[in-house]
């Protein structure tokens, strides 16, 4: 491997904290190279089920071919055009998100920018794309946790495919109780006038991209994309790190 001078006094750096904080896995703490990036081992790594096509064009549910529209997309009313995942929602991917959002595990974000970026250039025409929109937290929320997890997810989509990301216009204003507590049948009530749009004009006949981390039963990006809509929006697609199947 060529190493440029550039790369010199980021390499010594991190060679400098290597030695005093060794690398870990940040899921087994299995020891990793010193000079390595990455945040898990192969072996929690490889865990991790990626959702490759075919999948559900309408929700991102895997799928058994492609062009197929899942049972449950027939049976409910989504407002957003199309939906994508990047990972299944459950083992390392799900302790991996939750050590993020609940104690605050900034090395993982490194990880999920790889994947997502990945992802998108996969599958994902971004040229079309006018504004990335994070779904927000209630502000009460955001103090607790100090940071939105979707506009962290959003800001490196920004820096690497030269989208802006619309902040402060889609607002949260019902704190509600998370969905996660909801059972499933609720979930969709319990969400139902929690957002709002600011400036309507900024939105007009844009095409958005709304980002979040999970998708579960999918009444926040559901209604999110409703409010989207409503304001003038004319396509919204909805890209999360992960979802439940």
């Amino acid at each position: 491997m060529k190493i440029s001078i550039s790369q010199l006094p980021d390499i010594i750096t991190r060679g400098i904290v290597g030695l005093i904080y060794p690398p870990s896995c940040q899921m087994c703490g299995k020891r990793l190279n010193l000079f390595d990036r990455r945040v898990l081992c192969e072996i929690c790594y490889n865990d991790i089920r990626l959702n490759n096509l075919p999948f559900c064009k309408r929700c991102g549910r895997p799928a058994p071919y492609e062009d197929y529209v899942c049972e449950s997309c027939k049976e409910k009313r989504y407002y957003f055009d199309s939906s994508y995942a990047v990972c299944i929602y459950e083992g390392v991917i799900r302790e991996c998100i939750h050590n993020f959002k609940y104690n605050a595990n900034f090395a993982l974000e490194r990880l999920f920018k790889d994947l997502m970026i990945e992802f998108v250039e996969k599958y994902i025409d971004m040229s079309r794309v006018d504004w990335l929109v994070p779904v927000p937290l209630h502000r009460v929320k955001y103090r607790e946790r100090s940071f939105n997890q979707s506009a962290i997810l959003a800001a490196h989509l920004s820096k690497r495919f030269g989208i802006s990301v619309l902040k402060g216009n889609l607002v949260r204003i019902q704190l509600g109780k998370p969905q996660i507590m909801l059972p499933k049948y609720k979930r969709l009530e319990g969400i139902k006038g929690s957002f709002k749009i600011k400036k309507p004009s900024l939105i007009k006949d844009k095409m958005l991209l709304l980002i979040d981390d999970v998708f579960t039963t999918g009444a926040t990006v559901n209604e999110c994309s409703k409010i989207l809509k409503e304001a003038g929006a004319s396509i919204v697609k909805v890209l999360t790190l992960a979802r439940s199947v």
